[in-house]
């Protein structure tokens, strides 16, 4: 079986200085990526349809993707998996003790996904088999009638209480855990701007048959609230690898660059 890994982020150049990130599966290196402009956000949308169902969205990704093939023997079958990213990134105008200006990156995705999944009878297939498997499990009883019955606001914080726990695969849990060149332990949430030089280290488990992120303090099955959360990456996907696509897409080529700051 093939696997595609995804990591998709934005990153601020400091004047002509680039930065370097290293990405290695176990002792595997994958890619060695030299960061030599700036990455901002753009907006997007895409609407895609199979049968009675549509699904469409609209919204702002990073400009770029990064995208890799990896075949499942390449993944050791016994032990957890290591998936290490180590950012070389120490460009700012540090003087004195003083430092208003610096080179940062911040990440919005990092996934690992069967190649396969990028069918969507496939991806509805197994969104089925997941409510079906594990719904119950995770809401109460009758959550349609307790649905209607209760206020956005609470059952919001009953769904995001129950992301938290278990995460949203194909997506990583946040905060997001890294070291600096300094060997200390930081965390940063989605999209938060990171600065100088710093190493993730993500586990890579076989959970319900096929290999995934999975933070160990998070626990039990993917959970995916309704097709949102694989549609939307998938997509975002597309719009920018443009392999072969099963979407109907529609980019939005404005650039959100003054979301970033100095």
């Amino acid at each position: 079986m093939k696997y595609v890994l995804i990591l998709s982020l934005l990153y601020k150049k400091y004047k002509e200085n680039n930065g370097k990130l290293f990405l290695h599966l176990n002792d595997r290196l994958i890619d060695n990526i030299s960061l030599s402009e700036d990455i901002d956000l753009k907006s997007v949308s895409y609407k895609c349809s199979i049968a009675d169902r549509t699904q469409s969205w609209n919204g702002w990704v990073p400009g770029k993707f990064y995208y890799y093939e990896i075949e499942s023997n390449e993944i050791d079958q016994n032990d957890i998996n290591k998936l290490h990213i180590r950012v070389e990134n120490d460009h700012n105008n540090y003087t004195n003790g003083f430092m208003t200006k610096t080179s940062y990156v911040a990440f919005s995705s990092i996934c690992l996904i069967p190649k396969h999944f990028f069918n969507i009878e496939t991806i509805a297939r197994f969104e089925n088999r997941f409510r079906q498997k594990f719904w119950n499990k995770i809401m109460p009883r009758d959550y349609q009638k307790i649905q209607d019955k209760v206020s956005f606001d609470k059952w919001n914080e009953f769904i995001t209480g129950a992301s938290i726990k278990r995460g949203k695969w194909p997506l990583i849990n946040w905060p997001l855990c890294y070291k600096t060149r300094k060997n200390q332990s930081k965390e940063a949430e989605y999209l938060e701007h990171i600065g100088g030089s710093f190493s993730i280290e993500l586990p890579v488990v076989k959970k319900h048959r096929i290999y995934m992120i999975r933070q160990k303090e998070f626990y039990g099955p993917p959970f995916t609230v309704g097709e949102s959360e694989l549609h939307n990456l998938i997509g975002a996907i597309q719009i920018n690898n443009k392999k072969d696509p099963w979407i109907n897409i529609t980019v939005n080529e404005n650039q959100r660059s003054n979301h970033t700051k100095d």
